[in-house]
């Protein structure tokens, strides 16, 4: 038979030390309890991604409970909603401090397909990390993207991944190729173009030689173009179409690029308009990892981007126009 204790509770103690500080990836996986809510359960988003088409959501505090005391049978609790640590890294306002931040812990994948669609990426970095020197494959495929030294973080909206020309340390690159060239493939992204005195890759895919595909603004004829060589071969000959709108400076433009293996064609499409199309009879499949920011061609590494780039997927598949402009209205 329980009895009620006699004399006084021993009085409650403030801890002493350090609150334990939680990691900026522990505390970005976690959410608090809605006001009022007494349970201090932990909530999981309904997906990890937010309103960049469901991309990560925020980071939340994280609920934690003390136990203070015991007392003649009698148990005594305390509890409290701790910070998550540390303020969040600063955001580089320009290119060249990106390799500067800790580097960010992925979330769960999720998909996303385009409206009427049936198709997910084959690859899609959302590049809405802001800090860190990794950019995570939200497709499911674990193809991350590394940033070298000399890339950063656009520290204005939207969240994108900033670029300069003046080094030749300035890209991301995948730990695995994107799509295989050989076959169809729909390859895109929002670029921001910052510079038109000089060539600048967007997206290329590398082989032992050449490319797969090139994705560029071309500065000899002032366009958006892409490039397919017909071989990994010095000098191959090359199929492209270029655009037929001319690129606008410091305005944000999506680019997709389309295979059609069947047809043995491209085509290049701006702002979710396809502006020229081009036979290309011959087609390889370059196997390196896919590039943001430079070209790979005749054994050597050129057209430097400048500005920026973001949410950048592509597709094992010759996607419908339909869908590649209704893609091109999320935008960045």
């Amino acid at each position: 038979m329980l009895r009620e204790p006699t004399g006084a509770f021993p009085a409650l103690r403030e801890p002493t030390g350090a609150w334990t500080v939680l990691s900026d990836a522990t505390a970005a996986r976690l959410t608090a309890p809605a006001a009022g809510d007494s349970s201090l359960a932990v909530r999981v988003p309904s997906s990890p991604y937010g309103e960049k088409r469901r991309r990560r959501a925020g980071i939340a505090a994280l609920a934690l409970v003390v136990v203070l005391g015991v007392a003649a049978g009698g148990y005594l609790t305390r509890s409290r909603a701790d910070s998550p640590g540390t303020a969040a890294t600063t955001v580089p306002l320009a290119a060249g401090n990106g390799g500067a931040a800790e580097s960010a812990t992925c979330p769960p994948a999720t998909t996303d397909l385009a409206a009427g669609g049936d198709t997910a990426p084959a690859l899609w970095w959302p590049l809405d990390e802001g800090a860190g020197t990794i950019a995570c494959d939200a497709s499911g495929n674990d193809d991350t993207a590394t940033l070298s030294s000399a890339a950063g973080w656009r520290g204005a909206a939207p969240q994108a991944l900033s670029l300069t020309s003046a080094t030749a340390d300035s890209y991301a690159s995948g730990s695995a190729p994107a799509v295989r060239t050989d076959r169809s493939f729909t390859v895109m992204g929002w670029v921001y173009l910052a510079d038109t005195s000089a060539s600048h890759g967007v997206l290329s895919q590398p082989g032992k030689v050449s490319s797969g595909f090139i994705l560029k603004y071309d500065e000899p004829t002032d366009s958006w173009r892409l490039a397919m060589p017909r071989s990994d071969t010095a000098a191959p000959v090359v199929d492209g179409p270029s655009s037929t709108t001319k690129p606008a400076l410091r305005t944000w433009t999506h680019l997709a690029a389309r295979y059609d293996s069947d047809a043995g064609t491209i085509t290049l499409f701006v702002d979710g308009r396809a502006e020229d199309t081009a036979g290309h009879p011959v087609a390889w499949n370059a196997t390196g990892p896919v590039q943001v920011a430079r070209s790979w061609y005749n054994g050597a590494w050129t057209d430097r981007f400048a500005g920026a780039i973001t949410d950048v997927r592509a597709y094992q598949a010759a996607l419908p126009p339909a869908e590649i402009t209704a893609l091109s209205k999320l935008e960045p």
